[in-house]
């Protein structure tokens, strides 16, 4: 899965888990684990560092020189 999708995801849980937090109180501790889930996964995902421009022309080289 792509990062905008796991982020969507775990957003998505954290959302419909927040609504029933509401309706019910012993859901807000399920809720409140989501939250912090879903914020560990977003630090985690923000400080993967982005590959260069020059590291991925090498990897595409590299690919290419694989297939021949």
């Amino acid at each position: 899965m792509s990062r905008r999708t796991k982020i969507f995801v775990y957003a998505l849980i954290t959302v419909l888990t927040g609504i029933l937090a509401l309706l019910d109180p012993r859901t807000a501790v399920i809720y409140g684990c989501f939250c912090l889930t879903f914020a560990v996964v977003v630090i985690d995902l923000a400080e993967r560092p982005t590959p260069s421009v020059h590291s991925r022309v090498r990897a595409n080289r590299a690919q290419r020189r694989a297939k021949y």
